[in-house]
C-alpha cells in the first residue's frame, strides 16, 4: 500500500502544481481522491489521458472534466452518439472551405488587432492578438458583437477558476447566471428570426 498523498486542492498544488504533479506520475499515475466529500480519479500521464478519451464505456464524459456540481448530458459533457452530433453542428463551421468563406472577415479582425498592437509600445501577444482573435471569431459566427468577445474571456476565467480551484461549487453559480441570461436572450433573437422566416418550429 502506498503512503503517496496527493491534493489538488492543496494551497502548494494550486500556486505552483508542476512538482506536485510530477510526483503523482512518477508515484501513482492513476490517483482515486477522497476527501473533504470529493470522490473522484485523477489521471495524470498522456498515454492514459488520450485512452479515457476514447474508451467511454469505462471513462464517461457524463459528467464533465470537474468532479463536483457538473450537469450531466449536456453539450460537452455528453458521450456518442449524442456527442458526435454535438460536435457535427459545430464542425461545419471550422472545415477550410468554411473557414475560407470567412476570410475577409477574418483578416479585418486581424488588422484591427495589428493596428491596436500599433500603437503601443508594449504588450502581451496572447492577450493582445492570439486570444482576441478566434475570440472575434467565433462571437461574429454567433451573431452577436465582437467586443462580446471581452464577457465570453471573463466567464471562461471566472467559471474554470471557481470551477478548478474552489471545494465550493456555489461559487459558480453568479456567472452560470450570466451566461445563461445571455445565452436565452440569444437564443430568443435565433427564435424570433426563425419565426420571421416562417419556420414555426
Amino acid at each position: 500500500m502506498s503512503s503517496f498523498e496527493f491534493d489538488p486542492l492543496g494551497a502548494s498544488v494550486l500556486s505552483y502544481p508542476f512538482p506536485s504533479f510530477a510526483e503523482l506520475r512518477k508515484q501513482c499515475p492513476v490517483y482515486h481522491y477522497k476527501k473533504d466529500g470529493h470522490d473522484f480519479y485523477i489521471l495524470s500521464r498522456a498515454n492514459d489521458i488520450a485512452e479515457a478519451g476514447r474508451n467511454v464505456a469505462v471513462w464517461s464524459n457524463r459528467y464533465g472534466p470537474i468532479e463536483h456540481d457538473m450537469p450531466p448530458d449536456l453539450a460537452f459533457n455528453s458521450d456518442p452518439p449524442q456527442h458526435t452530433e454535438f460536435r457535427q453542428v459545430f464542425a461545419s463551421q471550422l472545415t477550410p472551405a468554411a473557414v475560407a468563406r470567412h476570410s475577409d472577415m477574418i483578416e479585418g479582425f486581424a488588422n484591427q488587432l495589428i493596428d491596436s498592437m500599433l500603437k503601443r509600445t508594449e504588450g502581451d501577444f496572447h492577450d493582445d492578438f492570439a486570444f482576441p482573435l478566434p475570440a472575434m471569431v467565433v462571437t461574429a459566427l454567433l451573431g452577436v458583437p465582437a467586443e462580446d468577445h471581452v464577457i465570453f474571456k471573463r466567464w471562461a476565467d471566472e467559471f474554470l477558476s471557481e470551477s478548478f480551484n474552489s471545494a465550493d461549487p456555489t461559487t459558480r453559480l453568479r456567472v452560470l447566471g450570466e451566461m445563461n441570461a445571455y445565452s436565452e436572450a440569444l437564443t430568443k433573437k435565433y427564435r424570433d428570426m426563425l419565426a420571421a422566416a416562417g419556420v414555426a418550429e
